[in-house]
This record gives structure tokens, sequence and C-alpha cells, in this order.
């Protein structure tokens, strides 16, 4: 969720009856080795390099980055798969439609260069 919500630049603060439930525990992403994307967001987001110290505060920034760009990715699988029977037959849609897309960008050949 929050690769999507940073592919569409999209970030939502998390409200705050969310804030009050029980976080996910930092240890699924470091045993899961999310903590590579969790930096990676962060970085990008702030193009600040002590964003990735190895201190509370910088840690809190990256956590907030993240958890409003899967906030926002949330939000748009939310309207992408709003009415959907089988939401694992739409999400697989949806990346094959992605795929095509990229696909399509990569071949597409602009004459216009040679016409100057």
């Amino acid at each position: 969720a929050a690769a999507l919500g940073a592919k569409h630049k999209k970030r939502v603060p998390l409200e705050e009856f969310t804030k009050n439930l029980d976080p996910i525990r930092r240890d699924y992403f470091a045993s899961n080795s999310c903590e590579f994307t969790i930096n990676l967001l962060a970085f990008a987001e702030t193009q600040y390099p002590k964003i990735l110290a190895d201190d509370e505060i910088s840690d809190a920034q990256r956590i907030n980055i993240f958890e409003e760009y899967a906030n926002g990715g949330l939000e748009i699988l939310q309207d992408e798969l709003r009415g959907a029977v089988d939401y694992s037959e739409r999400i697989l849609l949806i990346l094959s439609s992605q795929r095509i897309n990229q696909q399509q960008k990569e071949e597409d050949f602009d004459l216009s260069k040679f016409l100057s």
C-alpha cells in the first residue's frame, strides 16, 4: 500500500482514531526486509540524507512518511476495489494494466527528435 501511495504521490495523514490502534510491530518490517522500503520512501520524500540516521527522531519521521503513504495507498485500493466481488482478480487486473502501460511507454519511439 505504501508503494502504491508513493507511486501516485498520495500521502494521507493518519486520523486521530487510527493512532489509538495497536501499531504493527516494528520487528515485522525488519524481519521481512521492509526496512529498505521505509528508508527509500523517506529519503525520496525528503531528499535529506540525515533522515536515515539511527536516532528516535529520524526513525519516527521515516515511520510517519511510510504510514502516510500506506494510508494513501489504502485509499487508492479502496476506490479501485469498490464493487469488486473477487479482490484478487481485480488486483491482478490492476497490476496487468500497469505492466502493459509501462511496456507501451518503453516501446514508444519519438520521431520528433529527428525532425529538428
